[in-house]
């Protein structure tokens, strides 16, 4: 049985501010078995960007359920998928157009996917992200975020010569899609290039969960809310959106303990410390040392299923983010899309 449960909520600087929650995500089942999801980010400095996530994420969705279906290949899903993309987009200026505003106003990321209960079909655009669980009982990160070396986005308007696609031919216990805001914290920047580039310990918290069925999935969704919502704020100030689908007829296998350990956040620090350059004439290494010391804080011990008490809390411990994007997550200045990008391949 395929389950699913997500949590989306404005984040503190938005709150604040007066703003509204700029992510989005849509999800619906397909045709046969076909679970089709996405996730959308609208950047934060465009005025309408809340309207642009919301309608590529479902338009794309929209798009895929009604097409893909057992027994195609990657190639026809990769059409497909691209084709979503290309019509998320044409939806998102229609909508520009309707309401007689910039088209720019409206800029968004997308990040989407299809999954069978078994293998797992993504497009990916922006730096929203997806972790699987393997049937293995590994924890592996999919998609890569798209910016450039200051940090800033590539959106959805960057076109097909941005866009990524892919997929797992190995067997796909659970999916979590995310905004960027929470992928960075289950795929921290200090861990990149490391065997292990994923907190286990806090993926695990939200995909683990092969004994839920429909009758708690409210209880888990509520509680995933809760978390994300009392999120400590100095570690995730941004909007928060996470979309989990779990195959509870696929679970994944126990991995020996020490797969589940939390990193080992002062080597990491430490390591990053080293591999930066600083000229002796401006900043001093104790002040580089303080920006980027790993925040601690305690378990909030939010219960996920009140029947068995698991929680969906935070360890004692945090990453470092070495490269966090300004909160407007500012895109890169768009010159030259690419020709017939408003047309279906």
């Amino acid at each position: 049985m395929i389950i699913s449960y997500k949590a989306n909520m404005a984040g503190p600087y938005h709150i604040e501010a007066g703003l509204p929650c700029q992510d989005s995500f849509a999800i619906r089942e397909g045709r046969d078995s076909y679970i089709i999801a996405a996730v959308a980010d609208g950047l934060g400095s465009e005025l309408y960007s809340d309207i642009g996530s919301a309608v590529a994420a479902s338009t794309a969705v929209d798009y895929c359920a009604e097409r893909i279906s057992e027994g195609m290949s990657f190639d026809d899903i990769k059409k497909i998928m691209n084709n979503a993309m290309v019509h998320a987009y044409k939806a998102v200026l229609s909508r520009a157009e309707q309401d007689t505003n910039a088209p720019d106003e409206y800029d968004t990321t997308l990040c989407l996917c299809a999954y069978n209960g078994e293998h797992l079909y993504y497009g990916q655009s922006g730096d929203s992200g997806i972790v699987v669980l393997l049937q293995s009982g590994e924890y592996r990160r999919v998609t890569t975020q798209q910016r450039d070396e200051d940090g800033c986005v590539f959106p959805l308007c960057w076109g097909p010569d941005k866009w990524e696609f892919g997929y797992l031919e190995n067997s796909v216990s659970s999916v979590m899609l995310m905004t960027d805001g929470v992928f960075e914290q289950v795929c921290p920047p200090v861990m990149r290039g490391k065997e292990i580039d994923i907190n286990i310990p806090l993926a695990r918290k939200f995909m683990d969960r092969f004994d839920c069925n429909e009758e708690l999935v409210t209880a888990l969704e509520s509680a995933a809310y809760r978390y994300l919502e009392n999120y400590p704020r100095n570690l995730l100030d941004d909007d928060k959106t996470v979309v989990v689908i779990i195959n509870t007829a696929n679970p994944a296998k126990v991995m020996p303990e020490t797969y589940y350990a939390v990193p080992n956040w002062k080597a990491l620090r430490e390591e990053a410390e080293k591999k930066l350059v600083v000229p002796d004439d401006t900043v001093a290494s104790d002040d580089i040392a303080d920006d980027i010391a790993p925040v601690t804080f305690e378990d909030q011990h939010e219960a996920i299923i009140q029947e068995d008490k698991e929680d969906m809390s935070t360890d004692s411990a945090s990453h470092v983010d070495l490269d966090h994007a300004d909160k407007d997550n500012d895109e890169v200045k768009k010159n030259d899309l690419p020709i017939n990008f408003l047309e279906p391949t």
